[in-house]
């Protein structure tokens, strides 16, 4: 059952059944829609063929020290 998910979910078994379904749509004349399923193919084929993107691991920054800052307008002084 894996080996089959495995094959299913492969950009090229994609990319040959969306050729495959143009095919059949151009054949029906249904240019536009075979057109749709041809572009989709080729972006399927093309995503095959890609490199694979090494993951990065980031460092995590360290919190900033707190600082506090002085109010430039005058504190008013409350009467008692």
């Amino acid at each position: 059952m894996e080996a089959i998910k495995k094959i299913v979910n492969a950009s090229w078994f994609k990319a040959g059944l969306l050729g495959l379904i143009g095919l059949f749509l151009l054949f029906d004349k249904d240019i536009f829609y075979s057109g749709i399923a041809f572009g989709v193919g080729f972006r399927e084929l093309f995503l095959a063929f890609k490199k694979p993107q090494v993951e990065t691991v980031e460092k995590k920054a360290e919190p900033a020290e707190k600082v506090e800052y002085k109010s430039k307008t005058k504190e008013k002084k409350s009467k008692k």
